[in-house]
C-alpha cells in the first residue's frame, strides 16, 4: 500500500513538473498565437427585446420582427404586418449607487412583396448625470431571390444606416479634464449589412451579419473605432 501511494505521489509530482512550464508558455504566448477578443467600452450592449434575450441572442438567422433590426437587418423583410416594439430595463438593480438603464424602440413596415421592408430603431444606454449612448438606425431589407429566382430558397438581404452619439455629463472633477477640453460628446455614422439564406418552408435558416463595416469613430479626443 505504501509503495502504491508513493508511486501515485511520484506520478503527480512528475505531471506537475511537466505541466507547469507548459502553462507558463501558454500564458506568455504572443497575442497572434492566442487571439484575444476585441474589447469595446461603448455601444457593446445588445439587450434589445425580450425575444432575442430569451433565445440567448441566437437571433442572427431569424430577426423577423421589430426586435431584429440591430441583430440582422435582413430578417425584417419576413414581417407580414407593421410592428412596433418598446422595451426598458434597469441594470444591476439592488446594488447601492448603481443607476444604469437601457431603452429600445423598434418599428418595421413592410412595403410590398417586391419592394421589401423599412424599419426605424432607437436604442439607448444611460446613467443619469453621468453618461449616455444613443443609437438610431434606418433599416431596409429585401428578398433578392425575387430577382434571382433560385428554386427552393429565399435570399434575404438588409442594411442599417446608424447614427451614434455618446455623451458625458461633466462635474467638478471632470470639467477640467483635458480629454473634454473641446467637447464632451462624439457622433458617428455606422453601416451594417446582413444576409439570410432560408428554405421556402422555413425549416432551415442561416444568417450572417457584419456590424459597423466602416468602423465609426466615437472618440472624443483620440480615435476610438467601434
Amino acid at each position: 500500500m505504501n509503495m502504491l501511494m508513493n508511486s501515485k505521489n511520484f506520478m503527480t509530482l512528475i505531471t506537475g513538473v511537466f505541466l507547469a512550464p507548459l502553462c507558463l508558455v501558454a500564458v506568455s504566448l504572443p497575442s497572434p498565437l492566442i487571439p484575444l477578443p476585441c474589447l469595446y467600452a461603448a455601444f457593446n450592449d445588445r439587450d434589445w427585446g425580450a425575444r432575442p434575450i430569451a433565445m440567448g441572442y441566437a437571433y442572427t438567422a431569424l430577426a423577423d420582427d421589430s426586435n431584429g433590426q440591430l441583430f440582422n437587418p435582413a430578417g425584417t423583410v419576413r414581417a407580414k404586418t407593421k410592428e412596433i416594439n418598446f422595451s426598458y430595463a434597469r441594470l444591476y438593480t439592488g446594488l447601492d449607487g448603481v443607476d444604469i438603464a437601457e431603452g429600445y424602440a423598434g418599428v418595421i413596415a413592410p412595403l410590398s412583396k417586391t419592394a421589401g421592408s423599412l424599419g426605424v430603431t432607437w436604442a439607448a444606454l444611460y446613467t443619469p448625470s453621468l453618461y449616455r449612448e444613443d443609437t438610431v438606425a434606418l433599416t431596409y431589407s429585401r428578398d433578392v431571390n425575387r430577382i434571382l429566382h433560385i428554386q427552393g430558397v429565399n435570399i434575404l438581404t438588409g442594411v442599417n444606416i446608424k447614427y451614434f452619439k455618446t455623451e458625458f455629463t461633466l462635474d467638478e472633477r471632470t470639467q477640467n479634464d483635458p480629454v473634454f477640453e473641446k467637447r464632451s460628446y462624439a457622433e458617428a455614422i455606422g453601416i451594417d449589412a446582413g444576409i439570410i439564406f432560408c428554405s421556402r418552408n422555413d425549416r432551415f435558416s442561416m444568417g450572417l451579419m457584419s456590424r459597423n463595416i466602416n468602423q465609426p469613430d466615437i472618440g472624443i479626443k483620440t480615435a476610438d473605432a467601434i
